[in-house]
């Protein structure tokens, strides 16, 4: 499942802007997604965010 979220994170009264194509496995081959992962990042130039959105958004409020 391919999924575009775009709007802001909000945490603390900060916000910052969010713009991110997200993707889930549902069912078939890992190897695979990871395949297409590789091909859609070097197509659009897209880097991996390792942190969630909610903790994104908790660093926000914590002043982090």
């Amino acid at each position: 499942e391919l999924a575009l979220d775009n709007g802001v994170l909000l945490g603390g009264g900060r916000e910052v802007p969010l713009c991110e194509i997200e993707l889930e496995l549902k069912s078939g081959d890992p190897e695979a997604m990871g395949i297409y992962m590789q091909l859609l990042a070097g197509v659009y130039g897209l880097v991996p965010e390792k942190k969630s959105k909610f903790r994104r958004a908790m660093d926000l409020a914590e002043g982090v």
